[in-house]
C-alpha cells in the first residue's frame, strides 16, 4: 500500500542548508521561463474560509523516485498563498503542497503540452490525533547531522522538550506537525537570527542564548483541535479533463492510504466498510471529470487497497489490458502492477501485457515492476530457464529497484547467495577509511558476528548504532564481533560520524548499486545479518535491531556458540 507523509523532507532541506546547497527557486537563472518547453503551474492555497494561507510551498517529485522522498524542485509563495511554478512540458510530476498548520496535499500531474494550469486548493487542517508522539528534530550534535528529542506532556497541557547541547547554530521543527512553517504553537528560550538562505519558508536559523547549553521547546496542542475537514481541489475550466481527473484521484488515494495507516498504527482492524467515504469521493471525481483516463485512474486508486476491497479477477484483467503499455498511468502507483497480477485470472494474457509494459514503457521503475511480475509468472509455472533469466535481467538492468530485495526475501531469487541456515560467502566490502583492510565477515573467528547495513541519513538505522554499542559493551569480551557497512552516503560524512561516535569496530562503505550489495539483495536500510562461529547465517532481517529482546537474543546465540 502506498506510503504518504513526508516529514523526511525536513531532513533533506536542513541537510541542503547545512551543506551549503539550495533547491531551485523561481527567479533563478535555472528557472527562467522558456515557453516552448515549459508551462506555468499556479496554485492558490486558502483556508476553508477562503482566506489565503502563507507560508506555502510546492515540492515536485519524479514519480519514479517519489518513494525516496527527495524532491527535484521547490517553489514558494510570495506571502499571498499563491505559488507560481515553472514545469517542463510533457513531463509527469508528483506535486506535494505544504502550507502552515495544514496537512500536506498530494497531486499526480500528468504530462502537459499547453501553456498554463491553474488550481486552487483548500487543504485539511492539522489536528492532534490519538497516538501522536511529537519530537523535536534538529542539528543538535557535533557533526552537523540531525538528532531527535521526544516531547513530554506536562501538567499544564503543553508538550515540552529539553535539549542539552553546546552552543551551535540550530534549526528545529516538530515531527508530525508540519514540514514547512516554523511550527505553530511553539516557544523556546532561543533568539531568531534569520531565515533559511534558500528561501524555504519557516525553517529558521536559530542560536541558543549566549552562555547557555540548555534550552526548552514547548508545544501547545490546543492550537490543533480535533476534527476533520475534507480538502477541496478545483482546476480552472481550461484544464484538460483527464489531467484534473487523474490529479484528484491520486490525491484521494494518498489521503485514504494515510487513514488506513493511522488505523493500523492504533491497532484497529481495517475492512471494506472503512472505504465508503473514499468510494463517494471517487464517484464525485468521476462525475466532475468524465474521461476514460479518469476512470482508469480511479480503478488504479482502488487497486491500491485490494487487500481490503477484494476486487474481481476480471476487473484486474480488464484494467491491465486496457491501459496502454506506455501510459503514464502506470506511474500513478507503480506497485499496482503487482496488485493487479495477484488478482488476475487470465495469466497467459496478463503475461503478454506485462511483457509489453516491460518493453514499451519509458520509465525504468515501471519496467522493473513489470519484469518482476514476469519473473513471478515463470517461477509459478516452473519455467526455470525463463525465471532465472528474468531475475538476472532485473538485477543487471535495474540495480536498486525495490523488487530486487523483495525477490530475495520472498524466495523469487534463484541465485540468492545469503540464506538463513547456509554458509555466508566470503564477500568483501570496501573499507570506510583508506589504508584499512577490506571488511570480510567470513574471516572472523568470533562465536557471533553482527553485520549491519545502515545509512547516516536514515534516522532509524542511525539510532540502531546505540544498540550496537550496547551489545559491544556487553558481549565483546566473550566473542561478539560487529562490522557496519554504510550505504549510499558521502564517505566524509560517515567518516565524521564514525570518529565522533568513537565506534570501536571496523566499518565498510558501499553504494546500493555495488555488485556485492546487489548480490545480497539489499535495497533498503536498516538491514542486519548475524553469523555464528561456522559462518552460518542465524539472522537475515531488516527489523532485528528494533526488537526489544535483541540483547537477550544475542546472548542466547553466544551461549549456544561457546
Amino acid at each position: 500500500m502506498i506510503q504518504s507523509g513526508r516529514f523526511i523532507i525536513v531532513f533533506v532541506f536542513l541537510t541542503a542548508w547545512i551543506t551549503g546547497c539550495s533547491m531551485e527557486e523561481p527567479g533563478s537563472e535555472k528557472s527562467r521561463f522558456h515557453p516552448d518547453t515549459q508551462y506555468i503551474f499556479t496554485i492558490s492555497v486558502a483556508h476553508h474560509e477562503s482566506t489565503a494561507i502563507s507560508p506555502a510551498a510546492l515540492y515536485l517529485f519524479d514519480p519514479e523516485q517519489e518513494h525516496n522522498n527527495i524532491p527535484d524542485a521547490l517553489f514558494t509563495d510570495e506571502g499571498n498563498g499563491t505559488i507560481t511554478a515553472i514545469l517542463e512540458k510533457n513531463t509527469p510530476y508528483v506535486a506535494e503542497i505544504h502550507s502552515a498548520w495544514h496537512k500536506p496535499l498530494q497531486l499526480f500531474l500528468p504530462s502537459f503540452s499547453g501553456d498554463q494550469i491553474e488550481v486552487s486548493i483548500q487543504p485539511e487542517p492539522l489536528a492532534i490525533s490519538r497516538g501522536t508522539q511529537p519530537a523535536v528534530i534538529g542539528n543538535f550534535n557535533h557533526y552537523d547531522d540531525f538528532s531527535s528529542f521526544p516531547m513530554i506532556p506536562g501538567d499544564d497541557g503543553m508538550w515540552h522538550a529539553v535539549v542539552e547541547a553546546e552552543p551551535d547554530t540550530l534549526a528545529y521543527v516538530i515531527v508530525g506537525m508540519s514540514a514547512v512553517p516554523h511550527t505553530h504553537g511553539t516557544t523556546g528560550s532561543l533568539r531568531p537570527i534569520g531565515k533559511h538562505s534558500s528561501g524555504m519558508p519557516g525553517i529558521e536559523s536559530i542560536m541558543m542564548n549566549e552562555g547557555s547549553n540548555r534550552f526548552v521547546i514547548t508545544f501547545d496542542p490546543s492550537l490543533f483541535p480535533a476534527g476533520e475537514e475534507t480538502p477541496t481541489i478545483h482546476f480552472d475550466k481550461d484544464t484538460p479533463v483527464s489531467f484534473a481527473g487523474i490529479a484528484t484521484a491520486y490525491s484521494a488515494m494518498v489521503r485514504q492510504a494515510e487513514k488506513v495507516r493511522n488505523m493500523i498504527k492504533r491497532g484497529e482492524s481495517v475492512s471494506a466498510t472503512h472505504f465508503d467515504t473514499f468510494h463517494r469521493e471517487l464517484q464525485k471525481i468521476r462525475e466532475a471529470y468524465p474521461h476514460p483516463e479518469t476512470d482508469q485512474a480511479i480503478w488504479l486508486a482502488k487497486a491500491n487497497f485490494s487487500e481490503y476491497l477484494n476486487p474481481k479477477d476480471e476487473s484486474a484483467d480488464r484494467l491491465i489490458a486496457e491501459i496502454p503499455p506506455n501510459s503514464e498511468l502506470w506511474l500513478f502507483y507503480i506497485p499496482v502492477l503487482s496488485e493487479l497480477y495477484d488478482h488476475s485470472s487470465r495469466m497467459e494474457q496478463v503475461s503478454r501485457n506485462l511483457w509489453d509494459i516491460y518493453r514499451q514503457h519509458n520509465h525504468r521503475s515501471v519496467q522493473g515492476e513489470a519484469l518482476f511480475n514476469l519473473l513471478r509468472f515463470h517461477y509459478e509455472r516452473g519455467e526455470d530457464e525463463e525465471w532465472h533469466q528474468a531475475h538476472f535481467d532485473l538485477v543487471r538492468e535495474y540495480p536498486g529497484h525495490p523488487r530486487i530485495n523483495y525477490s530475495y526475501k520472498r524466495g523469487y531469487a534463484p541465485e540468492a547467495v545469503v540464506h538463513v541456515g547456509r554458509y555466508f560467502p566470503r564477500l568483501q566490502f570496501s573499507p570506510l577509511f583508506d589504508g584499512e583492510p577490506k571488511v570480510t565477515p567470513a574471516d572472523n573467528d568470533a562465536p557471533v558476528t553482527i553485520l549491519y547495513f545502515w545509512s547516516v541519513e536514515n534516522e532509524e538505522s542511525r539510532d540502531h548504532i546505540e544498540e550496537l554499542l550496547q551489545l559491544h559493551e556487553l558481549y565483546s569480551d566473550i566473542g561478539l564481533e560487529i562490522s557496519t557497512i554504510a550505504l549510499g552516503n558521502k564517505r566524509e560524512r560517515v567518516q565524521r560520524f564514525h570518529e565522533q561516535s568513537q565506534l570501536p569496530w571496523q566499518s565498510g562503505f558501499e553504494q546500493f548499486s555495488s555488485p556485492v550489495i546487489q548480490s545480497i539483495g539489499i535495497t533498503e536500510v536498516p538491514y542486519t545479518i548475524v553469523l555464528n562461529l561456522e559462518n552460518r547465517v542465524l539472522v537475515l532481517d531488516e527489523e532485528f535491531l528494533s526488537n526489544r529482546n535483541v540483547i537477550e537474543s544475542i546472548g542466547t546465540y553466544l551461549r549456544n556458540s561457546l
